[in-house]
């Protein structure tokens, strides 16, 4: 017959109070299953035939090792080390306990009976005694403080630099990951597994609805701030981020100089953006260190997504239509004050330009090229090309395209989500995560979590402190400790298995022994399909994200082709001609 959890707990518990006992607790043919050493004595635990159930479901395998995570957490708070903090722990269970002691009596003041409202309370938390109740408060606590031991060491600590090897993966002493019987990494860490990106970027917002493919219609604002963003950015009027700081209507990485901190597979940005920056990178980025299919399978983009942004190829809009759209703003009438097609705004000639060559959902580049009328490329313009901002670039092949002051592509994409961050981005890379190692600088070392200006902090040849992402922005101490924590954060919630990890970290330092083969046996698939199911859920999640951006852009094509507006049509504008267009 199966037993509730709590009991396999209690049998557990018991067994942590029998240090250097090794009374059976439960006749068994087996013997002892588990040994869990506590200060060089051996604990064990025999939980007789009560376990055989358990191993045939998962659901309960899951509560056996519930339970014997419970077993290790406990034994390690039974260790001497740690008795200041199972003194603490146990305090703060006992003021718990009283408050419950509290409640009951207040509730009985009602005309209640306090036995009668006491296991009321208790039946809410699952427990029978305030004794189970008080342990169960005391395990929650060792739950909390185990994991801050993990993340953070420090004195007393049961392990110590458990971030170091979060961040990286299971690495050997050459620094290489650490790999499986079927050449998969052990472990490969937060870098390798969400490929942190390090973004900024400066949004225009427009009044256009973000699945209006061709008929989208702006204000004569939201010509003239796109159209100044734009020329500001060719001139390098400033830098990139004071730009940003200036012009963009994100408020928030505004005042962060258009930073948007860290960027990863899980991080809810619009899919235009998160993917058009992978897209960038590892299709149209042409760096000739690695081939398109090598990035695009570290950046999980799939075989059709692939095909589809082949073909479409990366965007470009000419810098002539910057300067077009602000020139015909204004216009709203045909030169002689004749209203066109009834007033429909999306004749307009500012909404003709809009939609032509900025209302696109694929990723692009702005190029120093003079509009042409019969294509949405144009051609480069001597005039255009001279302006600080364009720099030819080897890795799209010496194309020039717009790029920050330091030579870094601007990407440009049209993106929204429910009005709020709703227009034009651009875009800068401050560091791709393709990459190990970048102008001298790892990966490791960029998102290090050191204080800058310690002697921890990574340096250069020199001896100065690196670029990093801590010190990217000249910040105040309080400033720098909110960056260090942002990537520390990232680090500790990445990982949805992070309490198997620990509780596999725990039986190697608590020296944990089952007995049984067909026990460790099934404890260790069980973890590995834990594993598992992480990252099939990661690139399921990925792929949804991957199949609607792809679809979003069939539709999008399948609109431009039959029902865009043709630039031709401004002229008649002007002379007063009513007009049809598309299907």
């Amino acid at each position: 017959m199966r037993k509730p959890k709590r009991i396999i707990a209690g049998l557990a518990l018991s067994a942590l109070l029998l240090t250097g006992c090794s009374k059976d607790l439960v006749a068994d043919k087996k013997g002892n299953i588990v040994t869990v050493t506590i200060d060089g004595n051996p604990v064990q635990i025999n939980a007789g035939d009560m376990f055989e159930d358990y191993l045939k479901s998962s659901d309960g395998l899951k509560d056996y090792y519930d339970a014997v995570y419970e077993v290790v957490v406990r034994a390690l708070f039974n260790k001497e080390e740690q008795t200041t903090e199972r003194t603490e722990i146990y305090n703060i269970a006992a003021l718990s306990v009283n408050d419950v002691k509290e409640q009951a009596k207040n509730n009985a003041k009602g005309g209640g009976k306090y036995d009668d409202e006491l296991k009321k309370i208790l039946k809410t938390k699952n427990v029978e005694t305030l004794k189970e109740l008080e342990e169960k408060l005391a395990y929650d606590e060792m739950q909390v403080r185990l994991k801050k031991q993990f993340f953070d060491g420090g004195e007393g600590a049961w392990i110590t630099n458990a971030m170091e090897e979060l961040i990286v993966g299971e690495r050997n002493q050459a620094g290489d990951l650490i790999l499986d019987e079927n050449n998969n990494p052990v472990y490969e860490g937060y870098l390798n597994n969400k490929l942190p990106y390090h973004v900024r970027h400066l949004l225009v917002k427009v009044g256009a609805a973000n699945n209006d493919f061709v008929t989208g219609k702006i204000s004569k604002d939201d010509a003239n701030k796109l159209s100044s963003v734009i020329v500001a950015l060719a001139n390098h009027q400033d830098t990139f981020g004071l730009l940003a700081n200036r012009y963009s209507e994100d408020e928030d990485s505004a005042r962060q100089f258009g930073d948007l901190g860290i960027m990863n597979f899980t991080t809810n940005f619009v899919n235009e953006f998160k993917l058009g920056v992978y897209a960038y990178d590892a299709l149209y980025n042409a760096d000739g260190v690695m081939t398109p299919e090598a990035k695009a399978a570290k950046l999980k983009i799939p075989g059709t997504a692939k095909t589809k942004l082949d073909a479409l190829g990366l965007d470009e809009i000419p810098y002539g239509a910057a300067l077009k759209l602000a020139a015909v703003r204004e216009i709203e009438k045909s030169d002689a004050g004749k209203e066109v097609n009834d007033g429909d705004a999306a004749f307009f000639p500012r909404n003709i330009i809009f939609n032509k060559y900025f209302n696109k959902h694929n990723i692009g580049v702005i190029t120093p090229n003079e509009v042409n009328v019969l294509d949405e490329v144009g051609v480069e313009k001597a005039e255009f090309a001279a302006l600080p901002g364009f720099k030819a670039l080897p890795e799209l092949g010496g194309k020039k395209v717009l790029t920050d002051e330091k030579g870094n592509v601007i990407l440009v994409v049209r993106a929204g989500s429910a009005g709020s961050y709703e227009g034009i981005h651009f875009i800068v890379v401050e560091r791709s995560a393709l990459y190990d190692t970048v102008n001298g600088v790892t990966l490791k070392d960029y998102y290090t979590i050191e204080t800058p200006g310690t002697a921890a902090f990574p340096k250069d040849d020199a001896g100065n402190d690196i670029d990093a992402f801590v010190n990217f922005l000249a910040l105040d101490a309080r400033g720098t400790k909110e960056r260090i924590d942002k990537i520390r954060n990232e680090v500790k919630a990445f990982d949805p298995t992070i309490n198997d990890r620990i509780f596999q970290k725990l039986v190697t330092y608590l020296d944990v022994k089952f007995h049984d083969a067909e026990l460790k046996a099934a404890l260790d698939k069980y973890l590995a399909n834990q594993y598992a199911r992480s990252q099939f859920q990661l690139d399921q999640d990925l792929d949804k994200l991957w199949s609607e951006w792809i679809e979003y852009l069939d539709q999008q094509e399948v609109a431009r082709t039959d029902r865009l507006v043709p630039e031709t049509y401004i002229d008649d504008f002007k002379a007063g001609n009513d007009y049809n267009y598309g299907g």
